[in-house]
């Protein structure tokens, strides 16, 4: 009997006695649990030092910080004023020893004092151990796909390109097609026209990725394949080209039919297998370097490919200044002209870019006709480089070699 009560008695003792030693022990503790309070709090502020220096870090890098890492110093800050006006409270002059003989603000005071540095030194420590679990402070906007990639300041919509617009939106719209070419010589403003494009197709739902590239006289491959997955926000790993290659045709996979890749400016054929951009849903290692190895044959030599038609994974909008590229050695067979601006888009664009209000007078619309030829590129230009001037040196262009001209602005 007496082994089976004895239990009983032991946790009834201890359950009665407990509370008693600890809150005798705040008053004998009260100034050590003070000064562990304080000691705890400088390591608090150590770590909020450390991870305020690898915020301001990730900011000047134009990242974001977490939510928690925010809330976590908010409240890092409210427990630091918190402790300010412990460390003010009267009571402190009150628990010295030369105020013993005033038994009851003495023992009230270390008491009271006591049991709050305790408290708030849990706080420190959950604060201290919240911290270790930022592994990371930030993170990084996607802003390389779609808002800055198809920023497009100063745009102006054409009446005389609107058919065109419409036309490559329906293409983009259309299942059955997956490659789309653009060509006009240059400074018809393709690159401006296709950005357009692209957000308005963004903002008909059509993708939700837009990646653009410029290709260049000179192709750069790996740059190309940075770009499409920059905006795909894939890493790519390895040195070698195939290895880049696959990885980038794996992720273009599984982004389904919401991806619109943009090669801009095309002066030759690019082989877009070898790239990494698929033209049809095989894409393990053997295929990528059968592929690579065909490429190196020439198109002629080459076994044959599926058309682009025959993968569902993304569409390709390209530009050239040449129809022949696009069509003869890319194979693109939807593709559409862009023309120069019609006299009403042109002068609309040049008052803009010259800041001219309201009409202009028939001699100066016969210049900007002349020297402009309807070309965008020239007359932003022009209408910039004539802003605020004089009509003398309007008159100054009837001397310009008019032929010269018009062929430097081909050649751009």
């Amino acid at each position: 009997m007496e082994s089976v009560l004895s239990p009983i008695v032991e946790r009834t003792f201890n359950f009665a006695v407990d509370p008693i030693i600890r809150q005798l022990a705040y008053i004998l503790r009260c100034r050590q649990n003070v000064d562990e309070l304080l000691t705890s709090f400088e390591s608090l502020e150590l770590e909020k030092e450390s991870i305020d220096r690898r915020c301001d870090q990730a900011q000047n890098n134009l990242q974001n910080i977490e939510a928690k890492v925010k809330e976590w110093s908010r409240k890092v800050d409210e427990f630091k004023t918190e402790l300010e006006k412990f460390r003010n409270d009267e009571g402190h002059r009150k628990t010295g020893l030369s105020n013993v003989l005033f038994l009851f603000p003495y023992f009230w005071n270390r008491h009271r004092l006591g049991r709050q540095a305790k408290k708030m030194a849990e706080i420190v420590k959950n604060l201290i151990d919240e911290s270790a679990k930022f592994n990371d402070v930030s993170y990084t906007d996607n802003l390389t796909s779609n808002d800055f990639t198809l920023s497009n300041p100063g745009y102006m919509g054409f009446a005389s390109r609107h058919s065109t617009v419409e036309k490559i939106i329906a293409k983009l719209e259309d299942s059955s097609v997956r490659m789309i070419g653009l060509h006009g010589s240059g400074g018809m403003g393709k690159t401006t026209l296709i950005k357009a494009i692209a957000k308005k197709a963004m903002e008909k739902k059509l993708f939700n990725v837009v990646a653009i590239s410029e290709i260049t006289a000179n192709p750069n491959p790996q740059k190309i394949q940075e770009d499409i997955a920059s905006a795909l926000r894939l890493r790519l790993e390895g040195e070698g080209e195939n290895s880049r290659a696959h990885r980038l045709m794996t992720r273009l996979k599984q982004e389904k039919e919401n991806t619109l890749i943009i090669l801009d400016d095309l002066w030759d054929r690019l082989d877009l297998n070898k790239l990494g951009i698929p033209l049809d849903g095989d894409v393990d290692d053997n295929d990528l370097n059968t592929k690579t190895s065909n490429a190196k044959q020439g198109p002629k030599e080459a076994t044959k490919e599926k058309s682009l038609g025959d993968y569902m994974g993304c569409k390709i909008l390209l530009t050239s200044r040449d129809k022949n590229v696009l069509t003869d050695k890319m194979e693109v067979k939807s593709t559409f002209y862009v023309e120069e601006l019609d006299d009403d888009d042109a002068l609309r664009l040049f008052r803009k870019e010259a800041r001219i209000q309201g009409e202009m007078s028939e001699w100066k619309q016969e210049i900007v006709k002349k020297y402009c030829a309807g070309l965008p590129m020239a007359i932003v230009t022009v209408g910039r480089a004539l802003r605020e001037k004089s009509d003398s040196e309007w008159e100054k262009l009837k001397n310009q070699d008019l032929v010269v001209f018009r062929i430097l602005w081909r050649f751009l």
